[in-house]
């Protein structure tokens, strides 16, 4: 069992105003306070992390030593485990125990953190960074600004630093959480307290996993968040191997390079390939860092994510969280196109991987029922059912794809309910992506469904830009996601 470690944080926020000003000129709210141009003050936050033998680690947080603020305690493995744990905690509960009084913004900042001991590091950059950008951009009323997060992780600390323009204010705060080994847990009978050389080698090993951890989220985060992110932009999401880096490339006009192949002679089965090796075929994905991605033509901005369900491990997990927390905050507007390939959106297919699909969703994207209305699906990788391919045979194919993939979405909303009564995810899940699905799910007037995009598969080979098919379904795709 490891030692019960004491992280305490040093919170620093200073806003220097770009010119001279009254003291109200361009404020920003913090813990209270009102802060003026050249303002300066200082918190202390304290995250208590108790592991106890027999006690799941319960985590407190606190801000200018007040009342906690959110605490989360880790699920015991047995039922023994619970009886133990509540009878410890009713003889000491001092120890234990915290309420949750407080901020409750800060409260839902930190609800989906993982204190887990292989996620520590990943969860206090999370959390320190979604409480500096809390009480930095906390002001009454909207906030305009860029604000840019770097988290540095190491075996014994994290370190975030914040830097951006709030409101016509240069905005600096950092946060330092360091581990202090406060006490060492009782051994278990026949255990040696003194470090073991197998001990030794896994400390090793851990320092090295962070070491690179920490580079690779630094090399990702610089590679994935430029600086003019503002403006207008559109998430795109999807599992691994829907075709979504195709469908982004091909829709942003930037396919020259996309060429279409046949898998074998005569098969009349054709596939998307591209020279510039951007892009991976089958369920290898070459995103493993957002990717923004310029329209040449509407100047709209397109952040290509990783595809959920590959083996993208922590270092894409923190810097997609961290480019999807600051896209939200930064930009004008935000849309959000998931992508899924035909073969798993008919009536039939496992609605499991949609609705995985939509459990990532949430789990990244924060308060994802807010971009209900603004929200698509494009279903990628169709055959072509004609050989016919003038305007008016394919607008009825793609109708009866849609349709096709609407069957598909009302079993989902079934399946979504299924899993409600077992209880397996978060209560909060499943009205949010109830509500997602209804949305994309959402009909004109004359029944068609205007929120479902169709991705053909080319019916020759070629550039694509010479298939008459792809490039005559391009405006309705694109209609539909700029619109």
């Amino acid at each position: 069992m490891l030692p019960v470690p004491l992280v305490v944080a040093l919170l620093s926020i200073g806003l220097a105003g770009a010119s001279p000003g009254g003291a109200g000129a361009g404020a920003a709210l913090l813990s209270g306070r009102l802060l003026g141009p050249r303002h300066h003050v200082r918190l202390t936050a304290r995250l208590q992390l108790d592991d106890h033998p027999r006690h799941p680690r319960a985590v407190c947080l606190r801000v200018d030593k007040g009342p906690p603020l959110f605490k989360f305690a880790l699920p015991v493995e047995s039922e023994d485990d619970r009886r133990l744990a509540d009878a410890d905690a009713a003889a000491d509960p001092a120890a234990f125990n915290c309420s949750t009084s407080g901020d409750p913004a800060v409260e839902d900042l930190l609800k989906s953190l993982d204190f887990s001991t292989g996620n520590l590091q990943r969860s206090l950059c999370n959390g320190a960074a979604a409480l500096l950008r809390h009480y930095a951009t906390g002001a009454p009323g909207p906030s305009q600004g860029v604000l840019k997060a770097q988290c540095t992780p190491t075996a014994d600390s994290a370190a975030v630093s914040l830097r951006g323009r709030l409101d016509d204010e240069q905005v600096a705060a950092s946060l330092q959480l360091r581990h202090e080994g406060r006490a060492r847990a009782v051994p278990r009978a026949g255990a040696v307290a003194k470090e073991s050389s197998g001990q030794q080698r896994r400390r090793r090993a851990h320092g090295n996993e962070v070491d690179e951890l920490q580079r690779c989220v630094a090399e990702g985060y610089s590679l994935a968040m430029p600086a003019d992110v503002g403006g207008d932009v559109i998430l795109v999401l999807g599992l691994t191997g829907s075709g979504k880096s195709t469908l982004v490339q091909f829709i942003a006009d930037n396919d020259e390079n996309l060429v279409s192949y046949e898998t074998t002679a005569d098969s009349g089965d054709f596939l998307i390939g591209d020279h510039g090796n951007k892009i991976a075929s089958g369920v290898d994905s070459k995103t493993r860092v957002p990717e923004l991605v310029r329209d040449r033509g509407s100047k709209s901005k397109l952040y290509d994510f990783p595809g959920f369900g590959d083996s993208r491990g922590a270092c894409a997990d923190i810097v997609t969280a961290s480019v999807l927390r600051q896209v939200a905050q930064s930009a004008r507007s935000v849309k959000v196109v998931f992508v899924i390939s035909y073969h798993s959106a008919r009536a039939g297919s496992d609605r499991l991987g949609f609705v995985s699909l939509l459990r990532h969703a949430t789990t990244f994207v924060r308060d994802l029922a807010k971009y209900n209305n603004s929200v698509s699906l494009v279903v990628t990788k169709i055959q072509v059912p004609t050989d016919d391919v003038d305007e008016d045979s394919i607008s009825e194919s793609a109708a009866a794809v849609r349709e096709t993939v609407a069957s598909f979405l009302r079993q989902v909303k079934e399946t979504l309910v299924d899993l409600e009564r077992t209880g397996s995810d978060p209560a909060a899940f499943y009205p949010g992506a109830d509500a997602m699905v209804s949305a994309i799910l959402q009909q004109e007037n004359d029944g068609a469904y205007s929120r479902i995009g169709v991705f053909w598969k080319p019916d020759e080979a070629g550039p694509l830009r010479n298939i008459t098919l792809m490039q005559q379904s391009k405006p309705d795709l694109q209609n539909m996601i700029y619109r």
